[in-house]
């Protein structure tokens, strides 16, 4: 709801599958924001990596651990708290 107050294009995949059939579709230049704990195991920051070794640049960790909690990841733009990045 904050996103389309704030007048922002967003779409949400429930699970990696979805996300990655709908990247055929994708710009490589979108904002991608991932959660850092996405359950059974899967953590944001693998997901990271595999989306920019297909050509995406523009991702996003968020989460709710301090940034310094993280290794350096050059496949991380940044890490962000679980606020909406728009202001909401």
């Amino acid at each position: 709801m904050s996103a389309k107050g704030a007048r922002v294009s967003l779409t949400c995949y429930k699970d990696k599958d979805s996300l990655f059939k709908a990247l055929a579709d994708m710009e490589r230049r979108v904002d991608v924001f991932l959660d850092s704990k996405l359950g059974n195991g899967v953590k944001g920051e693998d997901i990271a990596k595999e989306l920019f070794d297909l050509g995406f640049r523009n991702i996003f960790l968020e989460t709710g651990m301090p940034p310094d909690a993280f290794p350096k990841c050059y496949w991380i733009k940044a890490i962000l708290s679980k606020d909406p990045p728009w202001g909401a």
